[in-house]
């Protein structure tokens, strides 16, 4: 928490809207895995207010995915990686197979009630 709370005092500092958003970003982070959830959810609202850069929308929405499966909301989890994973793609090829292997892992844990999404789908992504 301590992290999460030094780079979102960070952010409330910083003029850049790129750099700020990235702080919120890994304050979110920061805070889902300290545990707070809903403080994470809150943060990147925040960030997501100011984002136009494709590789921090990606981020976020894998932000958002790891939040649907730590706040037991894992049916739409697979679709948002997936998303995010596409998005990633042009620019982080790493980053996007992280995000397959993310959706792959969610629709594992709750295949049948997978929602906007399907192993098929994800298969493709792969």
């Amino acid at each position: 928490m301590a992290e999460a709370s030094l780079l979102s005092q960070a952010a409330g500092f910083t003029e850049n809207t790129i750099l700020r958003s990235k702080r919120l970003l890994e304050a979110a982070a920061a805070s889902l895995n300290a545990g707070a959830s809903d403080r994470a959810r809150t943060l990147l609202g925040q960030a997501n207010s100011e984002l136009n850069d494709p590789l921090l929308i990606a981020q976020a929405q894998q932000l958002e995915g790891r939040l649907r499966v730590s706040t037991m909301q894992p049916s739409l989890a697979p679709a948002v990686f997936l998303a995010a994973a596409r998005k990633f793609l042009p620019f982080d090829t790493d980053r996007a197979r992280k995000s397959v292997l993310e959706a792959f892992d969610a629709y594992l844990k709750c295949q049948y009630f997978t929602r906007d999404t399907d192993g098929a789908e994800i298969a493709e992504v792969a």
